[in-house]
């Protein structure tokens, strides 16, 4: 999934799940030492637990926009 799809710096995908680990309380939390493919993943996953009135910042937005076209506003 993660393919090429990804063109940004590795610290991209890891501020993204710090993120999400910290707006969204994960228990486990996101583990940003595992590789892109696996975090990448594991966004994915924690995106879905988003709710409309989550406030995430325009970075992440972004990042999710690109993994998941049309389901991020």
């Amino acid at each position: 999934m993660t393919k090429k799809i990804i063109k940004k710096k590795e610290k991209d995908y890891v501020f993204v799940a710090k993120e999400l680990n910290e707006l969204l309380g994960l228990e486990p939390p996101i583990d940003v030492t595992a590789s892109e493919k696996e975090i990448v993943g594991k966004i994915l996953e924690a995106s879905d637990l988003l709710e409309p009135e989550d406030e995430i910042s325009e970075k992440v937005q972004k990042f999710l926009k690109v993994l998941k076209p049309g389901e991020v506003e």
